[in-house]
């Protein structure tokens, strides 16, 4: 006889999780993670804000959920800064697009495919990097996710320093 799942309970579940997560990113990092919660707009974001918080462990990582760029909103913007610089004195390197594909808006049609190509193209020419993950590879891994997400941003920081990392 198949099993049914209680929807409900996972999702109880699910939100206590995400709960007792945020509340230790938050007593152990220091990071408001709730206003970068306030921000996502599924699920898959907010397991991945989370993971990024507890991955990012301190560096000089600005995490932008549902930032504005041009045209498009993308997922989360991640800009690596150099802590040796006051801010003004400074611009961001490093800067990663992370979009995070869930089945329902992306690549599910031709037309979502093109559309999501076409986004990539055109932030692709305004200079940043542009990773994507899926919905079951960050719920799958979360902080694998956040780990490659942010070592995309070291690199591209360290490479506008002139430096290459392997």
């Amino acid at each position: 006889m198949p099993t049914t799942i209680d929807t409900t309970r996972l999702n109880q579940i699910y939100a206590e999780g995400l709960r007792r997560i945020q509340q230790a990113a938050e007593e152990i990092y220091g990071y408001r993670v709730a206003a970068l919660l306030d921000e996502a707009q599924s699920p898959i974001e907010e397991l991945f804000l989370v993971a990024l918080v507890v991955e990012s462990d301190g560096n000089d990582l600005l995490i932008k959920p549902q930032h504005q760029i041009g045209p498009h909103r993308v997922d989360v913007l991640l800009e690596w800064w150099d802590s040796c610089f006051e801010p003004e004195n400074q611009t961001p390197h490093g800067e990663v697009i992370v979009e995070l594909d869930g089945h329902d808006f992306h690549e599910r049609t031709k037309a979502q495919a093109a559309a999501d190509k076409s986004r990539d193209r055109y932030l692709t020419g305004e200079q940043y990097r542009v990773i994507r993950f899926t919905g079951s590879e960050v719920y799958a891994d979360p902080f694998k996710c956040a780990h490659d997400a942010i070592h995309v941003a070291a690199m591209a920081f360290y490479e506008g320093q002139g430096m290459k990392l392997r």
